[in-house]
């Protein structure tokens, strides 16, 4: 039997390889039949649906939770926001994830996009590690920035 598959008006195109923002909006910890998401290695695992913020294409990103391995589920927690003091136990649960915004480096393998590496998403408006007063532009040794206007002596 020959058979033909396109994808059809509903699927999405692939990303092109590079940084965006996603929201988690499902996350999975056991299968359609209620057993646990578990490799064939015995490793438990969380399968997320991820959805880019402009394009509202959905990736599928699993999260293996290998106690041994715990980088990358550190490094995925501190990407959606939360925190935890080092030695902490975190109890972790798919329901934790959904709602979570991240910012994720999406590549491209073997024609599907898939994200490869996570970090927070950068907060907008003023650069919280500049002091007041001065901006990006000044040199790091410069004075802080005065109003023309206001021509006043300071008494010190």
């Amino acid at each position: 039997m020959r058979m033909s598959f396109n994808k059809s008006e509903g699927d999405s195109e692939l990303l092109v390889a590079e940084w965006y923002n996603f929201t988690i909006i499902e996350a999975y910890e056991k299968n359609k039949d209620g057993a646990e998401l578990i490799t064939r290695t015995g490793t438990a695992y969380h399968k997320l649906v991820c959805q880019e913020h402009e394009s509202k294409t959905a990736l599928y990103h699993i999260l293996f939770l290998d106690p041994l391995k715990p980088v990358k589920v550190m490094h995925f927690l501190n990407a959606t926001g939360f925190s935890y003091e080092s030695g902490e136990e975190v109890d972790i649960s798919a329901n934790m994830w959904i709602g979570k915004r991240f910012q994720g480096k999406v590549e491209v393998e073997e024609g599907r996009n898939k994200i490869r590496f996570v970090k927070q998403i950068p907060l907008s408006g003023p650069d919280p590690s500049i002091p007041e007063g001065f901006s990006e532009e000044d040199p790091p040794d410069a004075e802080p920035t005065r109003d023309p206007e206001l021509d006043e002596e300071v008494p010190f």
